[in-house]
């Protein structure tokens, strides 16, 4: 009896500690600075501190449930050829938008322009964005699902050169969280 005692107390003294590990990791992962941090940051990064340019938006694109992630697909004539509600899958899966957006049928009406800051201190307009194929991707650090794409989305700014602007609009997290979460430190 003091054999299966003893046997029963480690069973479930692994199993402690195996579920200890797995809530560290997960904890861990998700304090840790974010998915580019190792990476150079190819994309702009746009600052939606008060959530109006992402609720304009999702009013003019149906977004009835304020969903992020939250992407617009927009030609060089500055109309909206393709807007998801939701993550990608794949960074295959955002290229092959990307590159069939000629295929697509525009949207009417030009989208709404904004007047954002950026990490890098200036402010980013839609309208200067005009003349060039532009990907807009409202996003939230406390999105799991934001936090996974954005790295396919700065690959994505990072292949394409100057052929396409890839704009990541952060939606209600202060500079300096973005920044950490970056990986960025003020000199």
């Amino acid at each position: 009896m003091a054999i299966e005692v003893r046997k029963g107390a480690w069973l479930t003294a692994v199993v402690a500690i195996v579920v200890v590990a797995a809530v560290v990791g997960i904890v861990v992962s998700c304090n840790s600075s974010g998915p580019l941090a190792e990476q150079e940051l190819a994309m702009t990064v746009a600052l939606d501190r008060n959530g109006m340019t992402f609720v304009n938006y999702c009013r003019a694109y149906n977004n009835t449930v304020l969903g992020i992630p939250f992407t617009l697909f927009i030609d060089s004539d500055g109309l909206v050829r393709y807007v998801r509600i939701g993550a990608f899958a794949s960074e295959s899966q955002l290229s092959d938008i990307v590159y069939n957006l000629s295929t697509l049928t525009p949207r009417s009406q030009l989208p709404p322009d904004f007047n954002l800051p950026t990490l890098t201190g200036s402010n980013i307009t839609l309208n200067e964005l005009r003349g060039t194929p532009a990907v807009l991707n409202f996003w939230s650090i406390s999105c799991y699902w934001c936090r996974k794409q954005l790295p396919y989305f700065n690959s994505l700014a990072d292949q394409s050169g100057d052929t396409i602007e890839v704009v990541a609009v952060n939606v209600g997290d202060d500079l300096t969280e973005v920044k950490k979460f970056f990986g960025i430190s003020d000199p």
